[in-house]
């Protein structure tokens, strides 16, 4: 998990990421896994960058992203967005979910 994690931060200096990204590298990385193993280990991977503060998780749209003034989801409900089967899998009109890279302590 920790490739991914390392592709994932790497993409996050670049530009706010959509959480479906995530799961595209998963897809890449470990093509021999079961889908549901990979889309797992994507949210292990999220999970993970956030509890070490290494990314936040804000809500947006596609394909604009999120507003200068989408604010960081709080804890819980990171982990009940990560849950969510509309986060992995988004509708054309419905949020979508962006990681951003977190600031320097």
């Amino acid at each position: 998990m920790r490739q991914l994690e390392e592709a994932v931060l790497e993409d996050l200096r670049e530009d706010d990421l959509p959480l479906i990204h995530v799961w595209w590298h998963a897809n890449s990385l470990y093509p021999s896994l079961p889908l549901s193993e990979r889309l797992a280990l994507a949210e292990r991977a999220v999970s993970s960058l956030l509890s070490k503060r290494r990314a936040g998780l804000v809500s947006g749209t596609w394909p604009e992203g999120p507003t200068p003034d989408s604010e960081l989801l709080g804890p819980e409900e990171s982990e009940a967005v990560l849950r969510e089967y509309a986060t992995w899998v988004p509708e054309r009109d419905g949020p979508m979910y962006y990681l951003e890279e977190a600031p320097p302590p």
